[in-house]
């Protein structure tokens, strides 16, 4: 039991608290302490649970009231830093914060900023909408060039005609898109930024060129791929590379050459000896450039042309050198090592091996490394070499053997009164042709111009052996006719001519007149943003010269006589360089020519010009070509030099008899 004063446990049987000496009572004792020890243990329950809570509700409290301020302190740092760092830019203030809690705000910050960057690129991106204009893409029956027509134009769609075929549409974003050129199945438009587009697929790639819109930018191919783009700067050229989408070269070159090097990842760039000249077949230097890193592989002299000869992935060099007013023509190798020079007509076989004419009336055979592997034998003469294929006169016919010697087509007999076309015989394997393969052109000069027959294409098909015959009215004509424009101010010109039924050929194509942009520089652009140097079309031919006076001209001194006319004439050294590039080969080929300049006042009573506004000075020159076998004394024919005023046009071109 418990004492009742003192609370001293004693035993049952105590009389008086053994601590206090209470007097203790059984009676009440037992109840009194069941009782006490009830509420003793009643209060100590309850004062622990009491104590418990209090702690934990003051921990609560502490929790909650550190939380909160920590959190406001927090949150005023980082408003504090915001204001600081977005508006303020407080820098003195910024350094001295814990440089943990500044890389903390700012990485929110920045990352927040550019969600919210992308979030807005994307946003624009999904609203970007099309402005409703198309551009109407066309291609022709014979040609992977790409024609347009703008559908905001009002004026008379020129494709819209049975030559053409519809292939696509481009939808532009802006209302000054502008198509630049177009080739096989891809496309190039300024459309707030140049975009090539896949005619396909409809992909859209946007390009990093950073060239004004009106600069000259042109597709550069071969074997009917598109592999880069010539854009022109400043008057110099750049190589931009489609599979990179970047540019290759500098702006530092005249041009580039269009050719088999491309399929070898290679690009032929030149630069002309003169630095405001732009053309081809001047005496330049030559460059052959790496395209996967822009390495120059090659460097050539001044020369007069550097290309290459592509077959079946064979590869060859083509060098022609001008040495005292001789042309040479040399050929290298894959490797750019020369193995034959002194060349005439070329070809290269399937095998990989280079067929070249030799001055026995055959041709030989080479390997790449510059061995002989084969002589023929001798013909009457060799007309052309192509590919794999010899045209020859043999035995009194004209003739096609392969390079093995073995006659594949026996076409025609041969006389004096046929002439053998050369610059319009070779392979063709466009839709234009009645069969893939090699064909002749012939014309029979005893049979009166306009007269069917007068002109035969002799063909030979390459894949099925198809042999045949197309007989022509007209063969040649006037050939090669170029217009440049030179206004003094940017000017909208129209031109046309008085008897449009003698075209034969016109490109752009020519329905009723001709619409161009013109440039004091000479870029033509029609109405849809597409670029030309001049205006191009053929005539067919219905008057002679009979060569009265003239000049007698030899293969020997032909450079020198064409530079030497054309400067009295008034060419510039661009137009010069084009012209020669032409006839060159022609008066090479004759060996001996007589030749005429027909001048303005005689081509425009033949077909007259029709120039709006009309030009303040114009030049028309056809020069006039017969071969003859033997030297002939003619009156020399006396040349004025053109004055160029203002506006001028000039035109050139020729007819060979």
């Amino acid at each position: 039991m418990f004492c009742n004063k003192c609370g001293e446990k004693n035993p049952d049987d105590s009389q008086f608290c053994i601590k206090c000496g209470l007097k203790m009572s059984n009676d009440i004792k037992d109840n009194k302490k069941e009782k006490e020890d009830i509420a003793v243990g009643e209060n100590d329950f309850n004062n622990e649970n009491a104590m418990m809570k209090n702690s934990n509700n003051s921990k609560k409290v502490l929790i909650i009231v550190f939380s909160i301020v920590g959190g406001l302190i927090v949150i005023g740092i980082v408003i504090l830093l915001l204001w600081l760092f977005v508006f303020k830019r407080g820098v003195d203030t910024y350094k001295d914060l814990s440089n943990n809690v500044k890389d903390n705000v700012i990485d929110n910050f920045n990352n927040n900023k550019d969600d919210n960057k992308d979030n807005s690129e994307g946003d624009k991106e999904e609203v970007k909408q099309k402005s409703g204009l198309k551009i109407l893409l066309y291609k022709s029956v014979n040609s992977e060039y790409i024609s347009s027509y703008n559908s905001s134009l009002d004026s008379k769609n020129y494709y819209d005609n049975d030559n053409f075929t519809n292939i696509g549409n481009y939808e532009c974003y802006s209302n000054n898109c502008i198509y630049k050129d177009g080739y096989g199945n891809l496309i190039l438009v300024y459309d707030d930024g140049f975009i090539l587009y896949d005619i396909n697929t409809k992909e859209e790639v946007k390009l990093n060129i950073d060239v004004d819109s009106s600069n000259n930018i042109r597709f550069i191919y071969y074997d009917k791929k598109a592999y880069g783009l010539s854009v022109l700067n400043n008057n110099k050229f750049a190589y931009y590379d489609l599979n990179q989408n970047k540019y290759i070269t500098g702006f530092e070159y005249s041009g580039f050459n269009s050719d088999g090097a491309l399929k070898f990842n290679m690009i032929i760039g030149y630069k002309m000896s003169e630095s405001d000249d732009i053309g081809m077949y001047s005496d330049g230097n030559y460059y052959l450039i790496n395209v996967k890193n822009g390495n120059i592989e090659y460097n050539t002299d001044i020369i007069r042309y550097f290309g290459a000869l592509e077959l079946n992935n064979h590869i060859y060099y083509s060098k022609l050198v001008v040495d005292n007013e001789v042309s040479n023509r040399e050929i290298y190798n894959d490797k750019l090592v020369r193995i034959v020079d002194n060349v005439k007509n070329v070809g290269l076989i399937d095998n990989g091996n280079i067929m070249i004419e030799n001055d026995k009336n055959g041709f030989n055979i080479y390997n790449s490394t510059g061995n002989l592997v084969k002589e023929s034998k001798e013909y009457t003469k060799i007309m052309l070499i192509v590919d794999n294929y010899v045209a020859v006169i043999d035995n009194g016919y004209l003739k096609l053997i392969d390079s093995n010697e073995k006659e594949v087509a026996n076409f025609t007999s041969w006389n004096d009164n046929m002439k053998f076309h050369s610059m319009i015989s070779g392979y063709y394997n466009d839709s234009t042709s009645k069969v893939h393969g090699v064909y002749l052109v012939v014309e029979d000069e005893s049979i009166p111009d306009g007269t069917k027959g007068r002109g035969k294409e002799y063909y030979y098909g390459t894949e099925n052996g198809e042999v045949g015959v197309i007989e022509l009215e007209y063969v040649g004509g006037y050939a090669k006719p170029v217009l440049y424009l030179y206004p003094e101010v940017e000017t909208n010109v129209e031109v046309t001519f008085e008897k449009q039924n003698m075209l034969t050929t016109t490109y752009p194509k020519y329905i009723n007149k001709w619409n161009v942009k013109a440039f004091p520089n000479g870029d033509l652009y029609d109405e849809n943003g597409r670029y030309y140097y001049a205006l191009y079309w053929e005539e067919i031919k219905n008057h002679d010269i009979d060569f009265s006076e003239g000049f007698y001209v030899t293969k020997e001194n032909a450079i020198k006589f064409l530079e030497e006319k054309l400067d009295i004439i008034g060419f510039t050294q661009r137009e010069a360089n084009e012209f020669i590039m032409y006839w060159l080969p022609i008066l090479e080929s004759n060996g001996q020519s007589l030749v005429y300049f027909e001048l303005t006042g005689e081509r425009e009573a033949y077909n007259r010009l029709n120039i709006s506004p009309k030009p303040d000075s114009m030049l028309r020159v056809a020069m006039h070509v017969k071969k003859v076998n033997n030297k002939v004394d003619i009156k020399e024919q006396q040349l004025d030099t053109f004055n160029r005023v203002g506006f001028s046009a000039i035109e050139w071109g020729g007819i060979i008899h």
